[in-house]
C-alpha cells in the first residue's frame, strides 16, 4: 500500500510514544529535513519519547540541535560505538541509503536496541517515478540530489539485508508527501499512487523486529 503523508514523520509517530529513542542522522539533509524544515523528524518524535538520543556526524548540526536542547551527539554510526544504553527504537530516517560501512551500522543497531525493541528505517525507494525522472533529468530535482546516495534499497534487498542481522521485517509500506498546494490533477496522480505503490510511492518504511 502506499499512505499519502503530510511529511515523512507521520507514519513514525505512533511507534516512538512514551519510547526511549536513538535516532541515527539527527540532524537531517537538505532545507525540509534540518531544524525548521517540514521533514525535521527530531522535532516530531522527541517531544513524544521518554527519552531521546540522537547522533550524527555533522559536528555542525549537532551543534545546533544542543543549543534547542537536543542531546545529540557527534557519532559516526559506520565506526563502533557504545552508549552504554539499550533502546525501544532505534530510528534511522534516511539515512541507510548514504552509507557504505553497512556491515558496522547494523551492529551498532544491534548493540543498542532492547530484545523487543523496534528498527525503523525509511529510505527513498529506487524504483519510484519520482527518482526516474530525477535521473532523467540529470540527478537533481528541488535542490535534492540523487548522487549522494551509495546504496539504495528496495523492499526485497532491505528484507534480506536486515534478516542477515537478526531482524525481522514486520511491516512495510510506500509513503508519499501530499503537496502543500494540490495541482487541479492531483487526485489522478494519488489514484495512481495508490494502485501502484511500488511505483509512485517516493519512499519506503520498514518496521523490523529482533528475531527471538
Amino acid at each position: 500500500m502506499v499512505k499519502i503523508v503530510r511529511n515523512r514523520a507521520e507514519p513514525i509517530l505512533q511507534y516512538v510514544k512514551g519510547k526511549t529513542v536513538l535516532e541515527i542522522g539527527c540532524v537531517g539533509m537538505g532545507k525540509h529535513d534540518t531544524i525548521g524544515g517540514k521533514n525535521f523528524i527530531a522535532g516530531y518524535v522527541k517531544p513524544l519519547t521518554k527519552k531521546w538520543i540522537g547522533i550524527d556526524v555533522n559536528e555542525e548540526g549537532v551543534k545546533k540541535l544542543r543549543e534547542k536542547g537536543f542531546d545529540a551527539r557527534v557519532i559516526d554510526a559506520e565506526k563502533p560505538f557504545d552508549l552504554k544504553e539499550k533502546f525501544d527504537v532505534v530510528l534511522a530516517e534516511e539515512v541507510i541509503e548514504h552509507l557504505t560501512n553497512l556491515p558496522v551500522f547494523l551492529e551498532n543497531v544491534q548493540e543498542h536496541i532492547k530484545m523487543d525493541g523496534l528498527f525503523i528505517i525509511t529510505t527513498p525507494n529506487p524504483i519510484s517515478a519520482s527518482f526516474f525522472v530525477q535521473r532523467l533529468f540529470g540527478g537533481k530535482i528541488k535542490d535534492v540530489s540523487v548522487n549522494q546516495h551509495k546504496f539504495w534499497q528496495t523492499h526485497e534487498t532491505l528484507t534480506v539485508l536486515l534478516g542477515k542481522y537478526s531482524f525481522n521485517v514486520t511491516h512495510y509500506e510506500y509513503i508519499h508527501p501530499k503537496p502543500a498546494e494540490p495541482s487541479f490533477y492531483y487526485p489522478f496522480i494519488e489514484l495512481l499512487w495508490k494502485l501502484f505503490p511500488d511505483v509512485f510511492g517516493r519512499n519506503l518504511l520498514a518496521i523490523a523486529s529482533v528475531r527471538k
